[in-house]
C-alpha cells in the first residue's frame, strides 16, 4: 500500500509541480503591490515591491520624460501647421472682433464713436494678417524657452508619487492586460517541465 501510494505521488509530481509553479506566479504578481503599507513580521519590514519603490520609480520616469523635451516641442510646434491654425485662428478672430466692437468702445469712447462696421472689418483683417506673420515666430520663441520655465521631470515625479497604491495597481493591471495570465501559465509550464524531468530521472534511476 505504501509503495503504491509512493508511486502515485511520483506520477502526480508533474501536476503538483505545475500547480506550485502557477501558485508562485500568482504570488509574485500579488507581492508586486501587496502589502501596500509596510508590515513588520518577526522584525522584517515587508511591503509590496511597487509601493516600496514608488518614489524611486516616479523619479526614474520623471527623469526619462524630462529628457524628452524634443517630443513636447514637436507636439506643440504642430500648432504652427495649417491644421493647428485652422483650429486656433477662428477663436482669435472672434476675440478680436468682440474687442473692436465692444471693449474698444468702452475703453476709448471717442474712438468708438468713429468706428463703423467697415472699419472694424478692415482692422480685423489687418490684425489677422499680422497675427499670421507673428504667430510662428512667437511659437518658436516660446518653445525655445519652454525647458527653462516648465519642470517636466518634477511635475511627473510628483504626480506619480501621489497616486494611491490601489489605483496604481489598477492602472498596472489595465496596462498588463492578459500578461498576468501569461505569467501564471508560464510559471505553471515551467513547473510542469521540472516535474516531468524529475519523473524521468526517477524512472531512469529505477531501471
Amino acid at each position: 500500500m505504501n509503495g503504491w501510494t509512493m508511486n502515485g505521488w511520483i506520477w502526480a509530481m508533474p501536476l503538483v509541480a505545475a500547480f506550485a509553479g502557477w501558485a508562485l506566479g500568482r504570488l509574485f504578481l500579488f507581492c508586486l503591490f501587496h502589502p501596500a503599507q509596510p508590515v513588520n513580521i518577526l522584525g522584517f519590514r515587508i511591503q509590496g515591491f511597487v509601493p516600496r519603490r514608488q518614489d524611486r520609480i516616479a523619479a526614474g520616469i520623471g527623469r526619462l520624460a524630462g529628457r524628452q523635451t524634443d517630443i513636447l516641442k514637436d507636439s506643440l510646434s504642430s500648432i504652427d501647421q495649417a491644421s493647428g491654425r485652422e483650429a486656433l485662428f477662428p477663436f482669435l478672430e472672434s476675440h478680436i472682433d468682440h474687442f473692436l466692437r465692444h471693449k474698444l468702445g468702452r475703453e476709448m469712447p471717442m474712438i468708438g464713436m468713429f468706428i463703423g462696421d467697415k472699419t472694424i472689418d478692415a482692422l480685423k483683417d489687418i490684425f489677422m494678417k499680422e497675427l499670421e506673420e507673428v504667430f510662428p515666430q512667437a511659437m518658436e520663441r516660446y518653445l525655445e524657452s519652454l525647458p527653462d520655465h516648465l519642470d517636466i521631470e518634477r511635475m511627473i515625479r510628483q504626480k506619480i508619487s501621489a497616486i494611491p497604491p490601489a489605483r496604481l495597481e489598477s492602472y498596472a493591471c489595465q496596462l498588463m492586460g492578459g500578461a498576468s495570465r501569461s505569467i501564471s501559465l508560464l510559471t505553471a509550464a515551467v513547473g510542469l517541465v521540472v516535474g516531468l524531468l524529475y519523473l524521468t530521472f526517477i524512472c531512469i534511476s529505477n531501471f
